[in-house]
């Protein structure tokens, strides 16, 4: 906390900024798994969550289905919106929408 409070650099503060806000994010969804009595690793509401993993000496990234080999990809040091609720259900649409949409075009292709 005193850290937070302290006298930081610009740069400093904008990297413990986004810290705190993804640390949060974090608090939030394990509350809410934990609320929801989440134990099992398929369960939709966990599957539904931004995982990361370490196999074979590479890290990968996991949501849903989708698992892809992560790429040390770099936003900057900008400063975060919070991750709200609504922010995350957003996202969660926009990838089903584009996964739906992918797995129709690729059925009326296979059907030519």
């Amino acid at each position: 906390m005193n850290l937070v409070r302290g006298t930081l650099t610009t740069h400093n503060r904008i990297t413990l900024g986004a810290l705190v806000v993804i640390d949060v994010h974090a608090r939030d969804v394990v509350a809410e798994l934990d609320r929801k009595s989440i134990s099992s690793a398929y369960d939709f509401n966990w599957l539904a969550q931004l995982r990361y993993y370490w196999q074979n000496q590479k890290a990968f990234v996991s949501i849903i289905n989708a698992h892809v080999g992560y790429a040390c990809e770099y936003l900057g040091n900008t400063t975060r919106c919070a991750i709200d609720w609504i922010f995350s259900k957003v996202a969660l649409v926009i990838q089903i929408t584009a996964r739906s949409t992918r797995d129709r075009f690729v059925g009326v292709l296979s059907k030519k």
